[in-house]
Parts: C-alpha cells; structure tokens; sequence
C-alpha cells in the first residue's frame, strides 16, 4: 500500500509500504529535491518513530510538487 504525508519541514513524502521505500519531494522557493530511498533499515526508522507526526496527504498534492520540482531541477 502506498500512502501520502507531509512532513513537518514541508516536504512531501511516498511510503511504499509493500517495496519499504520512501521517496521525498521538497518544493520550497529556495530548495528542490528529488530523494528515494531504499534501505530497509531508514525505512523501519522512519516509520516507527517520525511518520507518526506527518501529517496525512494525497498522491495528487504529491504528484503536483513533484511535477514542479523535476521541472525545476531539469533547468539548471
């Protein structure tokens, strides 16, 4: 199953719960970034102490910054 948050720093972030991945998507007017990770062990780390402080979001806000972020990245 996947599921959508954001993170209290204002980065969207896809937890893979059936791969145990989780890919971020930080779209701040002076940031952007694009991160997936794939170690069980952050994976498990994450889960059982921060996601319980994320609040709940959707694959579209997701998706859209997303969107935005590959967009700007690939113009520099």
């Amino acid at each position: 199953m996947i599921k959508y948050y954001l993170r209290n720093d204002g980065v969207y972030a896809k937890v893979d719960e059936n791969n145990q991945t989780i890919t971020n998507v930080m779209n701040l007017s002076d940031k952007k970034l694009l991160a997936h990770f794939t170690d069980p062990a952050y994976y498990k780390m994450i889960v059982e102490t921060q996601i319980s402080g994320w609040e709940v979001s959707d694959e579209s806000a997701y998706e859209t910054n997303k969107t935005q972020v590959v967009s700007g990245l690939s113009g520099i």
